[in-house]
């Protein structure tokens, strides 16, 4: 052309990804800049986060979720971490331990890779709800004040250790992989056995 005719259209780098933290609503070619931010509120969590290289602070209540995703073992133990919101997006996880901290609930239904779970000597209370964790074999809860304990249809897991809660009762008609559990200082009036055969 020799001729111009104002029909020019510059172009607007940034993120067009509508989902992303940081999304452009001007521009017209993605750059692939987007970024995704998990929304932890503990600090305490975020501290340790930052303290394991995942975060690089300061906090701020965010923690990009790329640096998250993949991880396969969160090891935080005796941190005085009160709420672990932003668990939900470890998505990859198989080993969380989680014990001697302040949390009055645990909530690992996106986790469904885990296989191993310690959340002993918490405030956790009600429900631990683990349905969700098909792959879940290890469990240590114990010295918390679990009344009610859910667990997929057909459990793998091989070690309960639920000592000192608040549990009433336990059917472990579904559990034929257990061999070791132990639920001393509960409130039990109802224990189902049927199908743990292998258990010690």
């Amino acid at each position: 052309a020799n001729t111009d005719d104002s029909s020019c259209i510059p172009f607007i780098y940034g993120c067009m990804d509508s989902t992303a933290d940081n999304y452009n609503l001007i521009a017209n070619t993605d750059n692939g800049s987007c970024l995704f931010l998990t929304y932890v509120p503990d600090d305490n969590f975020e501290q340790e986060l930052i303290n394991l290289g995942l975060d690089s602070g300061p906090l701020n209540d965010f923690v990009l979720t790329a640096a998250i995703d993949t991880l396969l073992e969160l090891i935080i133990p005796g941190d005085t971490i009160q709420d672990l919101t932003g668990i939900e997006d470890f998505l990859s996880l198989t080993k969380l331990n989680v014990e001697n901290n302040y949390l009055t609930s645990l909530d690992v239904s996106n986790n469904i890779y885990l296989e191993w779970l310690n959340c002993q000597v918490n405030y956790i209370t009600d429900t631990l709800d683990l349905s969700n964790n098909t792959l879940l074999s290890y469990l240590k809860a114990r010295g918390n004040s679990i009344s009610h304990f859910n667990t997929a249809t057909d459990s793998i897991f091989t070690y309960l250790h639920l000592q000192s809660n608040q549990i009433y009762s336990m059917d472990f008609s579904n559990f034929s992989s257990l061999v070791y559990c132990n639920l001393s200082y509960n409130h039990l009036n109802l224990l189902n056995f049927s199908a743990a055969d292998n258990i010690k």
